[in-house]
């Protein structure tokens, strides 16, 4: 005898077309569920329930001792903020309660901040914390993430449009040991608290990884001054950048930036995203010969592990792969943006010639994943991650690698399934 187990319960927008009295009768139903069943994630988006509807959720959950609730996710979910302490009882009934998200919440009296903040302390299965568009997000993170009392088992933390974070995230950064992963999503600080949250960055003994998503504006002075003030010459890099400049300008400083990471003058970046969404047609005669450039250096200097660009209208290949070929940190390229020719993909088998150190290059979403170049592609990086290891005992060919050209060299691919080696010419 066959038998379902529900595992998801989500609603959303029904509270619109539902009274009062519909909306806490169904909420004793889903209640009722809750408490016997093996619900592992509750999800509620634009309901905007009541305080007795939260309630009713509550009691259901208190009575089911071994709740097996995983994620409970509340977006534009509350009515009012009195709704609070019966969402702080539902997290302290949830025992294995693991990712918390808040969403599109308004103001809030500080009583109830402090209610779900002391909710935060004590659920110490929390793994993930998201907030988005959270007034009262700061005062929450101070009280229950900063200092020795602070919620010790969060290790992600993503905050999407939270405002008032300056210091906040700097105590938080400082205080907390189990922090692993710290998301920011268009926050905006100014560019002195951006440099402070850089010099923290810089100088914590315990390594966070910090992912920032910038959509400009008028922020490249707060991008200087972060990415500038995290640099370290001793230090691993921690932070991820994305950039989505929507003008020439914004376009042509974020390839600045890059051209500046590769030639190893910012240490602060482990990996770099540049998405952009502008028509820059007509433009070209404006820009420079050479967008990306290494200025003499050979980018052996770089600490960049991570790059994904996508740029319409530039002609960044040569540049980029003049870039990528004395730099020995790179170990993704996300091309999946570019559009790939039969020429750039003989360009790319040759830079792999003297370029051992990448591991993985992205082409989804071009002609090369499905005319089996991207096989080829994976072939020659398996090929080049056995090189690499065995440079120690042959240093004759990375000596050899190092003085020729890779046009000199040409392109060597083989061909897995046959076992042949095909020699591109010199």
């Amino acid at each position: 005898m066959s038998s379902t187990i529900l595992e998801w319960i989500s609603f959303e927008s029904f509270g619109r077309h539902l009274s009062d009295e519909e909306a806490e009768s169904l909420c004793i139903q889903i209640g009722r569920i809750l408490s016997s069943s093996s619900v592992q994630v509750l999800a509620i988006d634009i309901c905007n329930l009541s305080a007795r509807c939260f309630l009713n959720l509550a009691s259901g959950l208190r009575r089911n001792s071994d709740s097996k609730l995983q994620s409970l996710i509340l977006e534009w979910a509350l009515e009012d903020s009195s709704a609070v302490k019966h969402v702080a009882d539902m997290m302290n009934s949830a025992t294995r309660l693991e990712t918390l998200s808040l969403g599109h919440l308004g103001a809030m009296e500080e009583e109830y901040v402090g209610i779900l903040s002391r909710a935060l302390i004590h659920r110490s299965s929390l793994k993930e914390l998201k907030l988005e568009e959270v007034e009262w997000g700061a005062a929450l993170l101070l009280q229950a993430l900063a200092g020795d009392h602070g919620n010790q088992s969060i290790e992600r933390l993503y905050l999407t449009e939270v405002d008032g974070l300056g210091g906040c995230l700097r105590e938080v950064l400082t205080s907390n040991p189990s922090l692993k992963e710290v998301r920011l999503s268009s926050v905006e600080m100014s560019p002195e608290e951006w440099h402070q949250l850089g010099e923290v960055i810089r100088d914590k003994d315990r390594a966070t990884n910090i992912e920032i998503n910038f959509h400009w504006g008028d922020e490249w002075e707060s991008i200087e001054a972060l990415v500038c003030a995290a640099s370290s010459e001793v230090k691993d890099p921690t932070v991820k950048l994305e950039l989505c400049p929507s003008n020439e300008n914004e376009c042509m400083l974020s390839l600045n930036l890059l051209g500046r990471v590769l030639r190893g003058e910012i240490k602060s970046l482990k990996s770099i995203s540049i998405l952009a969404s502008l028509d820059t047609s007509g433009t070209n005669q404006d820009r420079p010969q050479c967008i990306l450039s290494m200025n003499g250096k050979t980018g052996e200097t770089s600490v960049l592990k991570q790059l994904q660009l996508f740029v319409p209208s530039y002609d960044l290949w040569n540049d980029l792969l003049l870039c990528l070929r004395g730099n020995t940190s790179l170990i993704h390229l996300d091309l999946s943006g570019f559009y790939l020719e039969e020429e750039a993909f003989r360009d790319l088998m040759g830079l792999l010639q003297v370029n051992l150190t990448l591991q993985e290059i992205n082409v989804s979403g071009t002609s090369w994943a499905s005319d089996g170049k991207a096989a080829l592609i994976e072939e020659a990086l398996k090929q080049n991650q056995k090189r690499q290891d065995s440079i120690t005992s042959n240093p004759y060919e990375d000596s050899l690698r190092q003085k020729l050209g890779w046009k000199e060299m040409g392109a060597i691919v083989e061909d897995s399934r046959h076992g042949s080696e095909a020699l591109g010419k010199k």
